[in-house]
């Protein structure tokens, strides 16, 4: 969701800005636990021996053990790091005890080593993190953040939202699922189309996929990317945003004729799997679509 300025009755958009680095973000967070989290904050850069260094512990309102994990950027393998810091604490109950007494010395609660809470914070996750905070030892809660100028947007993903689009059960009103409309295509595009619904889904968390008569659909905030499967290749067809330049230097792309009036979808790309690796590769076409993700934020 973008952010915008009114001044005179116009709207300028507020533009998100990148931490320097990721202790930046890490003491932005630890100074607002209580606000966020209902934590307190017991100890930063804890070693864990064998584990390596946790980057916060801290305790819950309802006395629950917290294990805390930062990325500045987006989110692919820390998943494994929080399970171990967890191993830890479940393996170092007394350790963790004695910070809790050293921060709080009025604290004498029983604390819940049963039910420990897990917290990452991150730009954002891959579909296949969000699915694995869900399988763990136990449930992991995954957060994403924005941050503006004086202003951060923390929000809590939930498995509803991030989880992928079913392939099957899109019969009404004449929608076929993917296998349908995979069945006769040859093996060269059905690999191209898995591979591009891979690499769509790893962009964002966010990112959720539905079926229309003739399309698969991707959005976010809005729809953004449609791709149509075609016998010899997939047609995508993008969403751009107005006075921002879609960068394709390759000129690989299409303007969308006017007389289609398609509105905001007015970039197309034929994409065909004997281009791929010659006139284009993967990388090239994953920056197309982040542009066009990019234009629903």
């Amino acid at each position: 969701m973008a952010l915008f300025n009114i001044k005179e009755d116009k709207f300028s958009r507020i533009e998100q800005i990148i931490f320097d680095n990721e202790n930046s973000l890490h003491k932005i967070i630890n100074k607002n636990l209580d606000v966020l989290f209902n934590c307190y904050l017991i100890k930063d850069e804890h070693p864990a021996g064998k584990y390596g260094r946790i980057e916060t512990l801290a305790i819950d309102n309802d006395f629950r053990p917290v294990v805390i994990e930062y990325k500045k950027d987006k989110d692919k393998c820390h998943l494994s790091q929080v399970n171990r810091y967890l191993q830890w604490m479940l393996d170092n109950q007394e350790d963790f005890k004695k910070l809790v007494n050293d921060k709080l010395p009025d604290f004498d609660a029983k604390i819940k080593f049963e039910s420990p809470r897990i917290i990452c914070i991150a730009k954002d996750y891959s579909h296949e993190n969000v699915f694995l905070s869900r399988n763990l030892m136990f449930e992991v809660e995954l957060y994403k953040y924005k941050y503006y100028n004086h202003i951060i947007e923390i929000e809590k993903i939930e498995y509803e939202v991030a989880k992928k689009s079913g392939t099957k059960g899109n019969e009404d009103n004449g929608k076929k699922s993917e296998e349908e409309r995979l069945e006769r295509k040859p093996k060269e595009i059905k690999d191209t189309y898995y591979k591009l619904n891979e690499m769509v889904l790893e962009i964002s968390s966010s990112i959720k996929k539905h079926f229309t008569i003739a399309e698969t659909v991707y959005s976010s905030t809005y729809c953004f990317l449609n791709v149509n499967i075609q016998q010899k290749c997939l047609k995508l067809t993008f969403r751009t945003q107005k006075g921002i330049e879609f960068i394709d230097e390759k000129n690989i792309t299409v303007e969308v004729p006017k007389k289609f009036n398609w509105g905001n979808y007015n970039r197309q790309l034929t994409l065909l799997p004997s281009e791929i690796g010659k006139k284009y590769d993967w990388d090239y076409v994953k920056n197309l679509i982040i542009q066009s993700y990019r234009s629903t934020e």
